[in-house]
């Protein structure tokens, strides 16, 4: 249910999810003792920035993380 009302929120303000670029690599930015894993966390991006600056998008796992949420990074091109 939260989904459709994050697309619907996407697409009446003119925004993107970093996870829908064609690079992203993350299969999951969330665990819970490597039992449970979800996607809760990302970037919101204005359409233009998405389409035009974006060049890569992704999740570093790490046993250093010990909150369970990974960290996203978004690569931009703003030259």
């Amino acid at each position: 249910m939260h989904t459709t009302f994050l697309y619907r929120f996407c697409t009446d303000f003119s925004m993107v999810l970093a996870d829908r670029h064609a690079d992203y690599s993350g299969d999951y930015t969330y665990q819970f003792c490597m039992d449970r894993f979800s996607t809760l966390d990302n970037f919101l991006l204005s359409t233009s920035l998405f389409d035009y600056s974006v060049v890569c998008a992704n999740v570093q796992h790490s046993a250093d993380h010990t909150s369970g949420h990974d960290p996203i990074f978004v690569g931009l091109n703003l030259s």
